[in-house]
């Protein structure tokens, strides 16, 4: 299956999500929001990242190009890259995000050790976000 099609999978856009997010910042894209709705553990040690990106301006724009985003650990200050070859585990790179609409994009990252609470999420256009806590 070609990565495009796997990107265009992963996409979802939805109107609204009833969960609540993990944390979140404002990008220096006027109108784009960012929140983590999800950074938990799975098998094979891994980590599952789920952002959710929230257009509130009047046109179209570009959520970050997820294969960049990193996790970082500040205990041991160690830097957590997107899995896979050129970061071919996430869900795509630079998918738009429609006028106030939302697009929920993901990303496989290798698993710090368990006794690492939480971790900062950063993402092209955005302040790190930190303390994200796994659950």
């Amino acid at each position: 299956m070609n990565r495009s099609l796997l990107a265009s999978l992963a996409v979802l856009t939805v109107s609204f999500l009833s969960h609540s997010a993990l944390a979140a910042d404002s990008s220096d894209i006027p109108g784009l929001r960012a929140q983590v709705v999800q950074l938990s553990r799975a098998s094979g040690d891994t980590v599952t990242l789920r952002v959710e990106f929230e257009n509130v301006s009047d046109k179209d724009q570009m959520a970050p190009d997820m294969s960049k985003t990193t996790l970082d650990e500040p205990i041991q200050r160690k830097e957590y890259l997107v899995l896979g070859a050129n970061g071919a585990l996430c869900s795509g790179s630079y998918i738009n995000v429609p006028a106030h609409g939302r697009v929920v994009l993901w990303a496989k990252f290798p698993a710090p050790p368990p006794a690492i609470p939480s971790i900062s999420v950063t993402m092209n256009h955005f302040a790190p976000i930190d303390d994200v806590p796994f659950r």
